[in-house]
Order: structure tokens, then C-alpha cells, then sequence
């Protein structure tokens, strides 16, 4: 059946162009959305934390489907700002904007918690200490990212090489104590 498909040796390319531009737009704009709300929630400590961080992880204990007819509630076209995203001209119902949201709501959480559990890591002492001796903010912050970058890229560079692995494996704790 599979081999009628492509008989003519062609290879549908669209879907699989199609998947890859969806998969790498929702990745970019979880991976922002997601260490931003890890590093607000982080640090940040008030009494709506805890209800913040529930809304952030919500999408992860959601059943799909629920999650999706959420989704439409809020932006189809009688939902709550569809009407206004219609004016704008802005249609997510059925295209390839609206898979893009709809995976970056799936994805956003699993990256949050990761984020923030990578930026918890990071004793603030040695962030003051930064900040003394004349690193700005966002250095700071460009060097907490890196941090984060090396602690998801571990699983990959420890299952993926082909040489027998170290004793131990590198664990967030001795990447961000390099810090």
C-alpha cells in the first residue's frame, strides 16, 4: 500500500515541510514563553505563585482534547478574543498559525517546569556576586540561558554518543556550579 503511494517516486514534501515549520515556530516560541515565565516565577515570590505556576502546568495535566476545546473557546470565532483576532484579520481556527499555538500550549509547560527547576539551581548569592563585580542584568541572564542550554542538550549528548559513556554523567548541579 505503502509502496502504491510513492510509485511514482515522488515524495510528498508539503506535510513534512509543513510539520517541521509548525515543530520549529512552536519550539522557538515555548522555549521564549517558557524560560521568560521560569525566570519571572523563579525568582519573583508573591501570593500568586502558587496559582501561577498551577496555570503555567496546566496544559500538561489537561487531556488533549479538552486542551484543544479550550483552545477553540478562546480563539475561535465567537470565543473570547476571536472576534477580536477576526477584525485584525487573524483566522487560527483550521491553519497552520493555530497548530502553531496550539503546539506551543502543549510544549510550553514541559520547558517551564524544566527552565525553572535549571534557574532554581543557581544560588542567588553567586548572581549578587555577579552583579558586584560589574556583570549587568542581562549578562547574567544570557549566562543562565547558556546554563539552561547545556542542562537540556545532557539526555541528547549522554544517549547519543557512541563512545562508552563517563562513571558519571553530567548533572545540572556540577553544569551551573561552573557558573
Amino acid at each position: 500500500m505503502i509502496s502504491e503511494f510513492f510509485a511514482d517516486g515522488m515524495i510528498p514534501w508539503s506535510p513534512i515541510l509543513l510539520s517541521l515549520k509548525v515543530a520549529g515556530l512552536a519550539t522557538a516560541a515555548s522555549f521564549c514563553a517558557g524560560v521568560a515565565a521560569a525566570w519571572l516565577l523563579a525568582r519573583r515570590r508573591s501570593p500568586f505563585s502558587a496559582v501561577l505556576d498551577a496555570m503555567c502546568t496546566l496544559p500538561m495535566i489537561l487531556p488533549p482534547t479538552v486542551l484543544g476545546y479550550y483552545l477553540i473557546l478562546l480563539v475561535g470565532r465567537r470565543g473570547v478574543i476571536g472576534p477580536w483576532l477576526a477584525e485584525c484579520g487573524i483566522n487560527l481556527i483550521f491553519s497552520w498559525q493555530g497548530a502553531v499555538v496550539a503546539a506551543t500550549v502543549v510544549v510550553f509547560p514541559l520547558i517551564y517546569k524544566s527552565a525553572r527547576a535549571a534557574l532554581e539551581l543557581v544560588d542567588p548569592r553567586l548572581e549578587n556576586a555577579a552583579r558586584t563585580l560589574g556583570c549587568k542584568n542581562f549578562s547574567i541572564l544570557i549566562r543562565k540561558l547558556k546554563c539552561i542550554f547545556r542542562i537540556f542538550t545532557i539526555p541528547t549528548r549522554c544517549c547519543t554518543s557512541w563512545v562508552p559513556p563517563k562513571p558519571s554523567c553530567p548533572t545540572p548541579a556540577r553544569i551551573c556550579a561552573s557558573f
